[in-house]
């Protein structure tokens, strides 16, 4: 997400915020879904991340989507290599 938040426009977005997390709880150590919220023209775009494969994300997409009820939705995973 951090990438995302950096370049903006590589998403098509004119403005990209973090919105508050949906879990109580927070181990640095795992992946956890990340999400914030942007705007492209007139449309609110909900923006959601994780790395790996993290079936956490749908609950967690689910709920984000009934918070904000954004226009659209943009997935983001971040690139992992499995040999490094």
């Amino acid at each position: 997400m951090s990438e995302a938040v950096s370049n903006i426009e590589s998403l098509g977005l004119e403005e990209l915020g973090f919105v508050e997390s949906l879990l109580s709880t927070h181990d640095p150590l795992k992946n956890w879904p990340c999400a914030a919220i942007g705007r492209r023209g007139k449309s609110v775009v909900l923006v959601l991340s994780a790395t790996g494969i993290d079936l956490s994300l749908i609950p967690h997409a689910a709920g984000q989507i009934s918070r904000h009820n954004p226009d659209e939705l943009l997935c983001s995973w971040q690139a992992y290599d499995a040999d490094n």
